[in-house]
């Protein structure tokens, strides 16, 4: 059965040769995801994505539809179809379907990794105020300095004469390595025949979200204790960046007591230049948030009473209304530590989407049983004020 894709205009192209393992080295010269690569082959218009109709074609299906009695693939039947099983549209065994599993796979995790289902993943998502990918494993920081500019103020200028100080931007001369991670499988023949393609799927998105939860956790430690492979120095060495809480409020005399005035006080510390839209802390640093001394609370007074008295209405609050919490599981948190960032500037994160294109070329060469996935990533804060 030839494998083939409609166009935006309906028109059928046959695709059987595309599928050949040539096709990762086309799409490391790329750079692109492999997802990404075989969708940019043909303009789809409304119908399916090109991966999409080819998983249909060739029987990749991953979920149960009862009212048809659709059940998902096994491996056996996906590899080696010599037999009709129910659920599964075989076709004669060759290279297609073997050089397609990695594609397929990596485009479910890739889907799955930005479903947000994690609400670690969610959160940290929602801190990150620029994300970029990378086709390489080498990434080189861009720096941009705002010091001329902030140490100035505007003046008038002559026609078609440049400003007084102007924002520099440059590039880090040291050269980042973005650390690739390996998801590797490795299945038996016997599990092959009873392992469902949904099953194995699921088993591969969960270890791809647990090892994705605890990079954020370092990335996030990170941001305080600062990586000197990133060029980014601890938090504690930044001018003015550091605050105790009884510099805020005299009142304090015990470690891990928080006041409404030290609170406020905090989120309103320089801010002119950000509004600090997160705090990240610990579970006992969020109890003490909860908690604080002299936390406003709604009580019983009938403020229709006729009485002498003026209600405050501050017209330029330099507060957020809502501070969102992100708790940290770090052991290696620092107690009695809270984090503030603004989510519109303090958080750079880069993907890289450089795939071992040659291990999946060879594991569909070899019929072999084995295949890896890699993945890598970098944060850093990106404006430290």
């Amino acid at each position: 059965m030839a494998l083939y894709i409609l166009d935006a205009a309906n028109k059928q192209h046959d695709v059987e040769g595309l599928l050949t393992p040539a096709v990762f080295r086309q799409m490391e010269q790329s750079r692109m995801s492999p997802g990404a690569f075989l969708n940019r082959q043909f303009d789809t218009g409304a119908n399916a994505t090109v991966c999409d109709q080819l998983a249909a074609q060739m029987g990749f299906i991953l979920g149960h539809n009862r009212d048809y009695g659709i059940r998902p693939s096994t491996l056996d039947a996906i590899f080696n179809p010599t037999k009709m099983e129910a659920g599964a549209i075989t076709r004669d065994a060759d290279l297609a379907p073997r050089v397609f599993f990695p594609i397929f796979a990596m485009s479910v995790l890739e889907t799955a990794l930005r479903s947000d289902n994690s609400a670690t993943m969610s959160a940290y998502n929602d801190m990150v105020a620029v994300r970029d990918s990378i086709d390489t494993d080498n990434f080189e920081r861009p720096l941009i300095d705002f010091t001329a500019p902030e140490g100035v103020r505007g003046k008038a200028i002559a026609q078609l004469s440049e400003p007084t100080a102007m924002v520099r931007a440059t590039l880090s001369s040291k050269i980042i390595k973005v650390t690739s991670t390996a998801l590797g499988m490795e299945y038996s023949d016997q599990a092959a025949r009873a392992l469902s393609l949904e099953l194995l799927m699921k088993g591969l998105t969960r270890q791809a979200e647990m090892e994705a939860i605890e990079r954020v956790q370092g990335f996030i430690l990170a941001y305080y204790n600062g990586d000197t492979d990133l060029g980014m120095a601890a938090l504690s060495t930044v001018t003015g960046a550091v605050k105790t809480a009884q510099s805020l409020d005299s009142t304090i005399s015990a470690a891990g007591v928080l006041t409404q005035k030290a609170w406020v006080k905090f989120l309103y510390h320089n801010a002119l230049k950000r509004t600090i839209t997160h705090v990240i802390t610990d579970l006992d640093g969020a109890l003490a948030i909860q908690n604080r001394t002299g936390r406003p609370v709604v009580t019983g007074d009938n403020g229709t009473s006729k009485r002498i008295d003026t209600l405050e209405n501050v017209i330029n609050p330099m507060w957020p209304d809502e501070v969102k919490l992100f708790i940290t599981t770090d052991a290696s948190w620092p107690a009695n530590t809270i984090v503030g960032l603004d989510k519109n500037y303090a958080i750079h994160h880069v993907d890289s989407t450089l795939l071992s294109y040659s291990g999946a070329e060879e594991w569909a060469i070899r019929r072999s049983t084995k295949l890896r996935f890699d993945t890598g990533s970098i944060s850093y804060r990106l404006f430290d004020d």
